[in-house]
């Protein structure tokens, strides 16, 4: 899992790869799949940030599995609930049900397991593997020796049931196993023990070793949604305010863990983007997600500021989490942002952490909220035979207004590597036609916004939607 995780981080640490609405009134982008753990890094009951009063938050949960799961959902500074939610199924959480302390908020984690444990439930539907060959027979030894044969496997088991006569016994109070693995044929061998003081077969007996493995967890998803006028998911006319995010997926936790070659292990994230300009304001939230003491360092570096090449801002420095806690900076209270401050916020942490931005305009009543997406300074590279590498990426937003109903999409772009960026910014209508491309250079971790409707003047007319295409190619010439 962690190879894999590493592969995706790499891939990912070249781009510009984040890429969030920057005027747009929409909520934070959704998790790449959904994770059997997943991350709220604030859940608000009745609290103030970024100047707006009476904010609560509830999160809501769902089973994306066809086979029922058990979801626990804790919040770091309240209670823990665990329901069983039906496939498809989802449940929502207020702040009061979570027993999250009014006039603050507090992190949240939601975790799943299957309903039903037992392997071959998991077998009959899809969840789990068994060995090819079915039931392998063991017979019984002698008291004096615990340890009954081997079975060979080609791979890893993960859960095993034992069988004697229409029989199960019991793991833990009748028997334990492990397993090895022997590189010589590249197979895993299987040992059952009969130390423990419970039931056993006979000596020389044959009983039936069920073996199980390469199982998936649990999926779920989540989103939180938070009001001013009204508490809960539902809206109606006295709602004054309203925003949201999806939920952070634990592979973004570990992938947040692949900083760079000299930084493995620290958690280390970046929030696009944070503003006091035209009448926001901003509250970051981070909170620490892992179960012991952590040390959090938070930089502002403002747009058009050439990134770490340019004046940065130490927004905390050392600053000690307890697990479960959380640490809070108004800009303009906390930090005294002056007003027009753009840019992005990048966080390191000793241990995981998970982290978000409130952008909150009073005037106008708008609520943006933005997650913090992890950020790697990784390379991955493809050799050509000319000896020039190459890494493109590219993402895509389904979904942009220009001048639609008064709705307008802006995207900020944040480079996560060390080397300069060239994105090319490609919109295009319902029929597929490209009507306005734009690009631009991107200094190594500095972010750049482009704002839609300054595009109309070369094809994106008003009063459209459209999705856009945003792709970069980062070029080094081969020193061999």
């Amino acid at each position: 899992m962690k190879k894999r995780l590493l592969n995706i981080a790499v891939a990912l640490g070249l781009v510009s790869g984040l890429f969030v609405g920057a005027i747009a009134p929409a909520g934070a982008l959704g998790p790449e799949e959904p994770a059997t753990t997943i991350y709220f890094p604030w859940v608000p009951h009745d609290d103030t940030i970024a100047g707006i009063e009476g904010i609560t938050g509830s999160v809501t949960v769902q089973n994306v599995e066809i086979y029922s799961v058990k979801v626990t959902v804790t919040a770091y500074q309240g209670d823990a609930v665990t329901i069983t939610l039906n496939p498809r199924a989802s449940q929502t959480f207020s702040a009061a049900d979570l027993g999250i302390p009014e006039g603050s908020g507090s992190g949240v984690v939601a975790s799943a397991e299957w309903w039903d444990v037992d392997p071959d439930v998991l077998f009959q539907i899809g969840i789990c593997e068994r060995a090819s060959d079915g039931a392998a027979t063991l017979y019984r030894g002698s008291p004096e020796n615990t340890v009954d044969g081997s079975v060979q496997l080609d791979f890893p088991p993960q859960m095993v049931t034992v069988v004697q006569n229409g029989f199960t016994y019991t793991e833990g109070t009748d028997y334990t196993w492990d397993w090895t693995y022997n590189p010589s044929d590249s197979s895993f061998y299987l040992s059952i023990n009969w130390s423990p003081d419970g039931a056993e077969p006979s000596v020389g007996s044959p009983y039936y070793v069920y073996v199980y493995g390469s199982c998936n967890p649990p999926r779920i998803a989540g989103v939180e949604k938070h009001t001013v006028g009204t508490v809960g998911v539902r809206t109606n006319a006295n709602t004054e305010m309203v925003d949201g995010y999806s939920a952070i997926p634990s592979m973004d936790v570990d992938m947040a863990e692949y900083g760079g070659v000299t930084l493995e292990w620290q958690s280390r994230w970046v929030l696009p983007i944070v503003q006091t300009n035209n009448g926001w304001n901003t509250e970051i939230v981070i909170t620490n997600i892992w179960d012991e003491p952590t040390a959090v360092n938070a930089t502002f570096y403002a747009a058009g500021g050439q990134g770490v090449a340019g004046p940065g801002l130490t927004l905390l420095s050392g600053q000690f989490l307890a697990p479960g806690k959380s640490v809070r900076v108004d800009l303009t209270e906390d930090a005294g942002f002056p007003e027009g401050a753009v840019g992005s916020v990048w966080i390191d942490a000793t241990h995981a952490v998970v982290a978000t931005a409130f952008r909150h305009k009073a005037e106008t009543g708008m609520m943006l909220t933005t997650n913090a997406q992890p950020r790697t300074d990784s390379i991955g590279i493809l050799s050509l035979a000319n000896g020039l590498y190459i890494d493109p990426l590219e993402k895509f937003g389904p979904l942009v207004f220009r001048d639609y109903n008064g709705w307008n999409t802006g995207i900020n772009i944040a480079n996560l590597s060390s080397e300069n960026n060239r994105v090319t910014v490609t919109y295009y209508n319902y029929a597929g036609n490209v009507v306005a491309s734009e690009a631009v250079t991107i200094p190594p971790r500095a972010m750049e916004y482009v704002y839609t409707p300054a595009t109309g003047n070369f094809g994106l007319g008003e009063n459209q939607v459209t999705a856009v295409r945003m792709s970069t190619r980062w070029w080094r010439q081969s020193t061999r």
